[in-house]
């Protein structure tokens, strides 16, 4: 019996592996986009590599040859649904680097710490982080005051960003935290001495938009 069971698995594997076909290589190598797009194997293999620069905005310039945003980050919420190119995205990305870098003062081996959600201005951050070569350390808005000091306190982090909820926790431990300098709050509220994100990404969108009319 049981060697007839062991028959029949291999009889299916055999059967499975021969119906099993592998795409042509053409397929491994070259994307579907128009003639005269970018292809993704037509870019070279960069000396310093960059996941922001080397790879979101490299398909950000794709998006455009192809005729339209193709989505980059789906965001479902109670609200309804968002679709995020890959254009969009990389812009948000670089405007949040210009927020990090000139607003907070942060740069290259700096460290940040992320306490949100995974909303869109999250992914925004992170990429904004890469960028930079900001070092981030993400963390759930679940987080207690004890573990955001732990946190703080081992990275040394000199700036970091959470909503309305987890604000008045980190100011509950931050004379404890003598690295940290910049506070930003990602929400539609405002919230006593932390800079407000999303102000400042509409305030960086309102300068664009004068610099090409």
């Amino acid at each position: 019996m049981q060697w007839l069971i062991r028959f029949r698995i291999f009889r299916a594997i055999h059967k499975s592996s021969h119906g099993f076909h592998p795409a042509p290589w053409q397929l491994h190598y070259q994307s579907s986009s128009k003639a005269g797009a970018a292809r993704w194997n037509d870019h070279d293999v960069p000396e310093e590599f960059n996941f922001a620069n080397c790879v979101l905005d490299y398909w950000a310039q794709m998006e455009k040859g192809r005729g339209g945003p193709h989505p980059a980050l789906w965001e479902v919420d109670a609200k309804g649904e968002d679709k995020w190119g890959f254009e969009r995205m990389a812009c948000l990305s670089r405007k949040a680097a210009s927020i990090l870098s000139d607003t907070c003062a942060l740069s290259c081996r700096d460290w940040l710490m992320i306490i949100l959600p995974p909303t869109a201005e999250t992914y925004w951050i992170c990429l904004a982080c890469v960028r930079l070569g900001i070092t981030f350390v993400p963390g759930t808005p679940q987080l207690t005051a004890k573990e955001i000091l732990y946190r703080l306190c081992m990275s040394k982090a000199q700036c970091i960003v959470a909503n309305e909820t987890g604000a008045p926790v980190v100011d509950s431990v931050m004379s404890n935290c003598p690295t940290l300098k910049t506070k930003l709050l990602v929400s539609d509220k405002s919230y006593d001495r932390w800079l407000d994100f999303k102000e400042l990404i509409r305030d960086r969108e309102r300068k664009t938009d004068t610099t090409f009319t």
